[in-house]
């Protein structure tokens, strides 16, 4: 005797969004947004550039932000280094070269005697400074100290107080 057994079978097709589990993207439903071959990677390179550009902004802004607290510190410790040298010192500093010619401490760079370096006024810690002379050659004779007491100063008292190119 034979048995015969009839079996049913249901099945059910998934999208490819359904299959793969991305129902929300919509990448594979046949709605006119589809895009396929040279279209996709257009779109893909797009959408790379795009949040490549984000990251670099992204960086830039921290960049920014890093250097702005950066110039903050620099600001205050040289606001610090100049109250301590001015309740020491005063409101001048000398010049290394010239013999009395006191330069105001707003002026943080003058002319060297030798007509083409320039001195730059350094503040250090404990209200002392220094001045950085560039390094420059030249072959042209050196002010003397009455030429530049003429060209660069005003004369009070005893001392020569620097006020700029006369």
């Amino acid at each position: 005797m034979r048995k015969t057994i009839i079996m049913q079978f249901q099945s059910s097709f998934a999208t490819l969004d359904e299959a793969y589990g991305d129902v929300s993207a919509g990448l594979y439903s046949s709605s006119s947004e589809t895009v396929w071959g040279d279209k996709r990677i257009a779109k893909d390179a797009q959408k790379r550039k795009e949040e490549d550009a984000l990251k670099e902004e992204i960086a830039r802004q921290k960049f920014m932000k890093k250097r702005a607290e950066e110039d903050r510190k620099a600001k205050e410790e040289y606001e610090r280094r100049l109250a301590e040298y001015r309740e020491l010192h005063g409101d001048y500093w000398e010049h290394p070269e010239v013999p009395n010619c006191l330069i105001p401490l707003e002026i943080r760079g003058v002319p060297a005697k030798d007509t083409v370096n320039r001195y730059t006024l350094m503040l250090q810690d404990g209200g002392e400074y220094d001045a950085w002379m560039t390094l420059v050659g030249t072959t042209r004779e050196p002010w003397t100290n009455e030429e530049y007491y003429d060209m660069f100063c005003e004369r009070h008292d005893d001392k020569y107080y620097y006020v700029g190119r006369k």
